[in-house]
């Protein structure tokens, strides 16, 4: 059993849009046996934090993992494209949707 992060595209979405995206891929990681890490359950929105306080937390989530999932519009998020440079240079084994 892995434990997989979810990385893709939050900012600038819809948030029920992005809550479908990574729930589909959470579904899909758990119907494969493995343990899903959603970024959108690491830290609850709270208005005074930063888009920083959010990378600082999903970055130390990652961390904790063995594989990323990047979902298909990952190249249209900064912080996703950050959290795969962070897995190549970890050695994490990287899965696209």
């Amino acid at each position: 059993m892995r434990k997989i992060y979810i990385s893709g595209k939050i900012t600038g979405l819809q948030p029920q849009i992005a809550e479908q995206h990574f729930a589909k891929a959470e579904s899909h990681i758990i119907n494969s046996g493995h343990i899903p890490v959603n970024p959108l359950n690491i830290l609850p929105f709270q208005e005074h934090l930063t888009w920083q306080d959010y990378m600082r937390a999903d970055i130390e989530a990652l961390k904790t993992c063995d594989v990323i999932y990047m979902l298909t519009n990952y190249l249209d998020s900064t912080g996703a494209k950050i959290e795969l440079q962070i897995a190549k240079f970890l050695g994490l084994e990287i899965i696209y949707q």
